[in-house]
């Protein structure tokens, strides 16, 4: 049942937070107060907890310095096979452009060995014929 006005004017108020108020100044009784009598064990599980985020702090920067490294290291070997395919590239490329200019060579002289054959047999038609007459 709730107090009815009055009534809970003269309520004492309650205490929301640990303070090292035990006595009530508006009506001389105690408050519900549990006061802390374990002080140095929160403070050594405090202590504790902290000690155990601070290894913790360590070993993530720990794994973040060495995924760094990692990524650097990624980073030097994948420039060094984009190099290595550059080069590659390039002596492909260089190869078959000898192969190019030979094949182009051998295509000159090649055309050109069948055309004196054509004027070789060309000329000895005509002159067959000539005889021939």
């Amino acid at each position: 049942m709730k107090p009815s006005g009055v009534e809970a004017s003269k309520q004492p108020p309650l205490a929301t937070t640990k303070v090292d108020l035990l006595l009530c100044s508006e009506t001389g009784m105690y408050l519900n107060y549990s006061k802390d009598t374990n002080n140095n064990s929160n403070k050594s599980l405090l202590s504790d907890q902290k000690e155990k985020l601070v290894q913790a702090i360590k070993r993530i920067k720990l794994e973040v310095d060495e995924c760094r490294e990692a990524k650097r290291e990624t980073h030097i070997e994948s420039v060094e096979i984009e190099s290595r395919f550059d080069e590659l590239e390039r002596e492909t490329r260089a190869e078959f452009q000898n192969l190019h200019r030979f094949l182009d060579e051998e295509e000159f002289k090649d055309l050109e060995r069948l055309r004196k054959e054509r004027n070789k047999q060309t000329e000895a038609a005509e002159g067959q014929r000539e005889e021939n007459r």
